[in-house]
Order: structure tokens, then sequence, then C-alpha cells
């Protein structure tokens, strides 16, 4: 047993310990204090230089984009051809619209006339309509107004080092009058834009300066290509825009404000941190030195607690990923199989019937590749969900991947037709892909144990070719699986293939047939239609490859040859338009308006002359992409024809929507006597006559008798096509049937002389 006086000491000595401890500890942490508030300082000091160093950017941008535009304003020549009587765009495209936009990274480029009207315009290597300055007009206005008024409004200006300038170009024109401009930070679509207007005067001959000088109006967005040069110049990381509302997630921001004082996005980056080594080494050694047994106790401990929280949670999530899909959180292919060969078992397969479906959703890889990857997962999610709502728990609903989904049940109460219409009925409905209702199908192949199969692999195999013929009978429906598919989905293979060796060769052929103006009694244009290489011992019909080829994914492939050939050879006819069929696919392709622009500029084509066929069926479904590619291709120069007229959903709401050039009625008004009854002949006048009434022109399709084109004639059509005048040739034999068909025309009456024709070339 202790003495009193030994613990006396004991208790001393521990206090003394605890009171230099204490002492050192007090120390330790007025040192941390200190380190800490140097680094903070040094931190915040650097924050506030970026921000003005950023500041001092974007005002040195609208200097540069002074610079860029007196460049071009302050000329001779530039004053003289803007004043000339007939403006010469193509001296403005090179030396404004290109030198501004393409060699100076201005966005948008208008030139405006002394009445302060938009004469032109020019963006991204082209043109723009004059409209375009619209969403600009009240800022450019007002600049316009500062510029004659020789006054500024009152905003920020931000053009000091250019003003040293003044002087001299204020001199230019005898006055200080005319030589004037402005440059601001204005807001536009929730992004800063420079906006710049300066007077276009010249720089020697004053007498070229006949009245007010024409205006250049400048437009850069601060957008990534210009945060970039920025980031590039301050030697700033991750320089980025983001809006107002977002929270920060970067060191450094600086809220970028217009020249009115109105903030319009907040700009973010890694800022510079010259504290950091004190906050991230200094600080942590004077921790350990002072608080190291303690410090290396708890990280042991948290260590330790996460190790065992992660080990846990790999291991929940390892045994998920295992047995389900992470996107859509149904059973993945492993643990439907594993499911379906248990209810496979010997003892249990011959209890009653296991019955699976196979589904696959219509046309999703062409979803995929317009709406992106974003929208795709967002349907899968919204797949997964109504299958699994439609059906109660017995019924086991998997995803297998990609598009394709699994569901198995072995209830007596669920029929095999009443199975195949829920999963139908589940998709009866429009989906919300990103805030557009849009209608989808899936197709579904459905295979029966014992009697398809006594294994997963066969029953699976099965169903899957049960699904084939789904698609194969024209998508959105249930097929269940019998014996006679095996060999319809050997001979769809077999022209699968075919139809891909075609055209990776290149040995399909286009050929034309002549469309006749029956008015003028002449051709007037030529239809594009895709054929079978000729020379192919057995040949198929394009309603038979056609349908194959876009099931399989081959039509976008196949449509940008035929539009790349037919620019080619409308060239063998320059007096006559050419008519080119476009499928659903191709219009919803992301790049068909670029896809256009190129073989234009390969083949020296005349878009004028070439028009483009679409069918009522993708109005009716068209989305805002659909609608802006329509708009995009008129606005290329190529008309537009809307195809197979009367036989869709025809709606006179599309001829509202849209510009049309020419509506083609379908042939089964026309052919097999149909013109000569009285309700067919009505319906016929009618189109024609609201054809007429929008001035637009009407072509009959299906003319075969010459009493045929004399009753169109008498109706008012414009134009016919068909046998009457020819079938569809080869380009070459197409050149002389045109010929022989002028001559004749030329010679005969338009409704009388073409048949002998079109025997002789049939």
């Amino acid at each position: 047993m202790k003495s009193l006086s030994s613990v006396v000491r004991d208790v001393r000595h521990g206090r003394q310990i605890v009171i230099v401890a204490a002492i050192v500890l007090a120390l330790a942490l007025g040192g941390i204090v200190a380190i800490a508030l140097a680094g903070v300082s040094m931190n915040r000091d650097a924050s506030v230089m970026q921000k003005q160093l950023v500041d001092n950017a974007i005002s040195q941008g609208v200097v540069d984009a002074l610079n860029d535009v007196q460049s071009v304003a302050i000329w001779d020549v530039a004053a003289q051809k803007v004043a000339a009587h007939r403006v010469n765009t193509t001296w403005l495209d090179y030396e404004v619209g290109q030198y501004l936009t393409q060699v100076n990274g201005h966005d948008a480029v208008w030139i405006l006339d002394p009445a302060d009207r938009p004469i032109y315009g020019y963006a991204a290597g082209r043109q723009l309509p004059l409209s375009s300055i619209e969403p600009y007009r009240a800022d450019v206005a007002a600049l316009v107004a500062i510029v004659r008024g020789g006054k500024e409004d009152g905003r920020l200006i931000r053009d000091a080092n250019f003003r040293s300038k003044r002087s001299g170009y204020d001199g230019i024109a005898s006055g200080r009058r005319h030589g004037r401009w402005s440059s601001h930070i204005v807001q536009q679509g929730g992004d800063a834009v420079i906006l710049t207007v300066m007077t276009i005067v010249p720089v020697t001959d004053q007498t070229l300066l006949r009245r007010r000088p024409y205006l250049i109006v400048s437009a850069i967005r601060i957008g990534k290509r210009q945060l970039q040069l920025y980031a590039d110049t301050l030697l700033i990381r991750d320089l980025k825009a983001v809006p107002l509302s977002s929270p920060a997630a970067h060191s450094g921001e600086y809220v970028l404000e217009d020249d009115r004082g109105r903030p319009v996005v907040r700009l973010e980056w890694t800022a510079r941190e010259p504290g950091r080594p004190l906050l991230h080494y200094v600080l942590p050694l004077f921790v350990i030195v002072t608080t190291i047994a303690a410090t290396l106790l708890i990280l042991t401990l948290r260590r330790m607690q996460k190790m065992t929280v992660s080990l846990v949670d790999k291991e929940k999530e390892a045994s998920f990923l295992a047995n389900y899909d992470p996107l859509s959180s149904l059973p993945n292919r492993r643990l439907f199989l594993q499911r379906l060969d248990e209810a496979l078992a010997p003892e249990l397969i011959e209890q009653g019937p296991t019955t699976v479906a196979y589904c696959d959703i219509d046309n999703f890889k062409t979803i995929n590749d317009t709406m992106g990857h974003e929208i795709g997962d967002l349907l899968i999610k919204e797949v997964a969900r109504r299958l699994r709502d439609g059906f109660p728990s017995c019924v086991l609903v998997s995803r297998f991947g990609g598009d394709e989904f699994a569901l198995m049940h072995a209830e007596r109460w669920l029929s095999v037709q009443e199975f195949g219409d829920r999963i139908q009925r589940a998709f009866a409905e429009p989906l919300d892909l990103g805030g557009a209702p849009s209608r989808i199908g899936i197709s579904v192949g459905i295979a029966i144990a014992p009697d398809h199969g006594r294994d997963s692999t066969d029953l699976m195999r099965n169903a899957d070719i049960g699904l084939y013929e789904a698609k194969d009978a024209g998508r959105s429906r249930c097929a269940v699986y019998h014996r006679g598919m095996r060999d319809q989905i050997f001979v769809r293979k077999e022209r699968e293939a075919r139809i891909l060796e075609m055209l990776e060769t290149r040995r399909f052929e286009l050929h034309y047939q002549p469309i006749v103006d029956i008015r003028a009694g002449r051709v007037c244009g030529m239809e594009a239609l895709l054929r079978w290489p000729s020379d192919d011992p057995t040949p198929m019909q394009p309603n038979d490859f056609i349908p194959i080829a876009e099931s399989a994914g081959l039509m976008l492939r196949l449509g940008d040859w035929i539009i790349r050939r037919a620019f080619v050879d409308s060239l063998r006819w320059p007096e006559l338009w050419i008519s080119i069929n476009l499928s659903p696919l191709q219009i919803k392709a992301p790049d068909l308006a670029e896809s256009l622009a190129r073989h234009l500029r390969t083949s020296g084509a005349d878009p004028t002359h070439i028009m483009f066929e679409i069918t009522e069926g993708l109005l009716l479904d068209s989305t805002a992409r659909v609608r802006h590619t329509l708009h995009a291709i008129r606005g290329m120069g190529f008309k537009m024809g809307l195809d197979d007229f009367g036989t869709g959903y025809s709606s006179l709401s599309y001829l509202q929507e849209f510009t049309f050039d020419k509506l083609k009625i379908d042939r089964s008004f026309i052919c097999d006597g149909k013109l000569q009854q009285q309700r067919s002949a009505s319906l016929v006048k009618a189109v024609i006559d609201i054809g007429r009434a929008l001035g637009i022109e009407v072509v009959a399709e299906g003319v075969e008798h010459a009493g045929e084109a004399l009753i169109l004639k008498m109706l008012g059509c414009d134009q016919i096509q068909g046998w009457l005048y020819g079938r569809a040739l080869p380009p070459a034999q197409a050149t002389e049937h045109l010929r022989q068909l002028t001559a004749m025309l030329a010679e005969e009456p338009a409704t009388g002389a073409a048949s002998p024709l079109r025997l002789a070339s049939s």
C-alpha cells in the first residue's frame, strides 16, 4: 500500500505534467491559429487579385473586340463597298464576315445602313437572315443611339485603352460626328455578350462619306471558347460560367455583370492558393508534433471503422451487382436465368407451363442516337417501372441489358394472350422523355415450357425468335414462337446479309423516272428511285429490301449514298429538278443538315433544283428536332414535297405549319380505273384545289393511261408521273429516254403521245 507522501508526490507530479502539457498545448494552439490566419489571409488576397485579373481580362476583351472591328470599319474600301448601289455580299463574306468570325473569333456580324436597318449578317461560315439580329434588337438600338448621338448612356465604360486612339479615329470624316463606336457587355439569352457598334468610315478619301455612315455590329458571346482564352492568358484553371443559382463548386468565383450593373452569370475557377503550403504542410506538422499520440489513436480507430463500413458496403454492392441491373434495379440476366432454371426443374416442369417473354424497345437505337444517352437511360428506367407495375410480384421482370427485358411466370390464371396484352397495355400511354410526351412501342416474343423448350437456353432462344418475328411483322406486337419461325429467320438473315453486301460494294443502282408538266407539255423533273443491281441473278424489289434495311439499321448509310449519288446525277439535267425520298430515320438523324451541306460542296449540285419528299407519318410524330431539321433543309435552298398525300394521317395543319412546294397524290387514287369513279375523282379534285389555293404544285403518281392523264389535266393537276411516260431507268438510259420523250411531247399533245414511247422503254 502506497504511503500518503507517495500519493501526494504522484498527484503533484501529475499536476505539473498537466500544467506543462497545458502550456505547451496553448503555445501549439497559438502557433496553429497564427499559421491558419496567415494562410487564410494569403489565399484571400490571392483570390481578390484573381478576381481583378478576370475583370481586367473581360474589359480587355471589349477592347480587343473594338480593335478587331476597327480593322475593317476604318477602311476606304469598306466604306466604298457598303455604300455601293448593290452590296457585294461575296466581298463582305470574305473581308468582313469570315475575317471577324473565323479569324478573330466573333460569333456574329451585321451591317446596318444609314437608316440603321440590317442589310447583311454572317455567322458560322454562312450568311445569316437579316432577322437574326432580332434577339439583340433592343441592345443594338441603344448602342446605335450612343454611336449616332456621340454620348454614352451611363453604362460602365470598359474601353479606356481603346479610347486613347479616339483622336485619330474621330478626326476621320472631317469632324467628330461620324467616327464613333460603342462596345458594351449586354445580357442575351442568359449569357453575357460583348456587343460592339462602330461606324464604317474611310481613312483617306473623305469623299466616300456622302451621307450618314453605315454601321458594323459585332457580337461575341462570353461562353466556353472565350473563357478558355481568358483562362489561357491568366493561367487560371477550370474557368467556366455557371448560372447564378448554382451552388458554388470552386474556390474562385466572380459575378459577371452587364455594363448596366445587372448580374448575368457566375464565373468559377480553381483559385491559386499561396497559403496552401502553410495550411496543408506546416499546420499539420504542428498538430502532429503536439498531439501525435491522440492523432494516431483517432486515425487508427477511424480507419478501422471506415474499413469495416467499407467492407460491409462493398459486400452489399457486390451482391447487388451480381444479381441486379444498376440502372433499372431489376433482376439481371444471371438472376433471371437462375430463377428460370429453378422453375424448369424436372419435378416442377410437369406441374404446369412456364411462360417467358423476351421484350425489345422499338427503335431504341434511334432514340439513343437522336435524343442522347441520358434520354435513353430515362427511357430504360420508365420501361422497367411500367413492366414492374403492370404485373404482380409472382411475375419476374428482368433487364437483360441494353433495351432488352425478360419476364417469366408459372401462373395458371395468366394466359398467354393476357400476358402479351398486359405488356402492350403498359405502353398505351405516352412517356415523358425530357419534358416531351413520346409514344414508344415494344416488341415481344413469347415461348412456353415444356412445349418450346425444357431448359433455359432453348426457351430463351425460341422466345428471341418470336421477338424477331414480332419485329418483322411491324413491331409493337407480341408473337408466340412456333417451329416455322426458324426458317423465316434464316431467310431474313440471308436477305440482310445480301443488302449489306450490296451497300458495302456500292452495287445498288439509282434509277430516274420522268415527271411531266401536263399543262406545258414538257418534262420538268425526275424522281430518284433506289433499285437492286440489274446484274444480280436473284433481284429483290424495293418493297422487300427497304423495310429490311430499315429494321437492320442500314437505312442511314443507304440514304446517305442515295443523296450523294443523286446530287452528282442532277448535274446531268441542270434544267430539271430532282426528287429524292427521305426516310423518317434520316430526318431524325442529328447530322442530316451537315451531311447535305457536305454533299453539296463535293458534288457542286444546285439545291434549288433538288426536292426532298417526306411522308405524312413523319409529321404526325414530329418533334422539335424534326421541325428544326425540316426548316434547316428549306433554309439551305432545297424544295420540300409531301409524298403519298391522302393515304396517311392527312391533316391540313401540316400544310399550315410547314411550307411545301409540292403535294403528291398517291397512286391508289389514280390507277386501276379509280379516276373514272366519281368519289375518287372528287377526292383528287379536292386535293388539287387545296394545292392551288396554297400555291403548291400538285403531282399525280401512278398514271399509266392517256385517259387518266386527260382527266387529271381537266381536273387542274399540274404534273403527272407514271408508266405512261416511262419507267425508272439508269442515268444514261434515262438521258436518252428524256431526249425522245421531250421530242414527242413537243410534237404531240401531252396526254396522247407518250404511250408508244412507254412501251418501247419498258
